[in-house]
């Protein structure tokens, strides 16, 4: 059994990288360089897949053919990094921009700059995967990045770090919940067993993550042993801050995906909460075990 995942293996998948070693057979792939893990999983090269309540409802109808059975990570990691010097330090301010972004991926960037009263259309997106040398030369005014990941190795690199401004979607309102679990209703029908061992595995494997974090990053470097210890440290540190502790862990909830759409909403895309298809049993289930 697989899960895709929307990266490569790293911290931010700690939770599952000690879901490995609980569950025989099951294995987390890298993102592929040509399609997101939901289009593997709709394409059956994975069973199950990370992605966000965003991520599905911007797939329309081909969402149903899925079942959204955990939710880990409820506040979004995503920032928008400008430089002070080049485009000031308010995004009300700017009448045109070059942002780098990950495309599918950009949501709540888009909805920071629309709230702000910034014309989508006189934005130019250009995709990227880091774009750090981009942002440092000027080439791109702003740039998308994860507090966890590209922001700390962005604050490394620039020559004057007080030169950063960094916007939150958060600050926005435009804030939504970002990585989830899903499987293919298919599998609920032919394996539902495996379903709630994988779900219960990875419920256990995050609240082990938060409780005891040297063991996650041992997990995690056991599986990539050419990450950095320290870095993996740190970056668990930074996702666990997005993990809600007032929430019961691994819940999925609709009002999420209610959420999602309302962000859509502010960039002028309508979208349908109840395309989504969630399924609270494997967790449950998996709590009664």
């Amino acid at each position: 059994m697989r899960i895709g995942l929307m990266w490569k293996v790293q911290a931010q998948f700690a939770g599952y990288a000690l879901a490995v070693e609980e569950v025989a057979g099951l294995e987390l792939c890298a993102r592929s360089p040509i399609a997101s893990p939901l289009e593997d999983l709709l394409a059956g090269r994975v069973e199950f897949a990370t992605v966000s309540p965003a991520q599905l409802l911007g797939a329309g109808r081909r969402a149903r053919e899925v079942a959204f059975i955990a939710l880990f990570m409820t506040r979004s990691p995503v920032v928008l990094v400008g430089s002070k010097s080049r485009k000031g330090e308010r995004l009300s301010d700017l009448t045109s921009a070059r942002v780098g972004v990950w495309p599918g991926e950009d949501l709540e960037v888009r909805a920071m700059l629309a709230t702000a009263g910034v014309s989508l259309e006189q934005v130019d997106f250009v995709p990227v995967e880091e774009g750090f040398d981009e942002f440092i030369a000027g080439e791109l005014d702003l740039l998308q990045a994860t507090t966890y990941n590209e922001l700390p190795a962005l604050s490394s690199r620039v020559p004057d770090q007080s030169d950063l401004v960094v916007h939150r979607p958060a600050s926005s309102g435009v804030d939504v919940a970002k990585d989830g679990l899903v499987a293919s209703i298919k599998l609920f029908g032919e394996r539902p067993h495996l379903v709630d061992a994988v779900v219960g595995a990875a419920v256990r494997g995050w609240r082990r993550a938060i409780e005891d974090g040297e063991a996650a990053v041992d997990a995690v470097c056991r599986l990539e042993s050419s990450l950095s210890v320290s870095e993996q440290q740190q970056q668990l540190a930074e996702i666990v801050k997005l993990i809600d502790p007032s929430r019961s862990l691994g819940r999925p909830d609709r009002a999420e995906f209610e959420r999602a759409a309302r962000v859509f909403a502010a960039i002028g895309q309508e979208v349908d909460a109840n395309e989504a298809v969630i399924e609270p049993g494997p967790r449950e289930r998996a709590l009664d075990a």
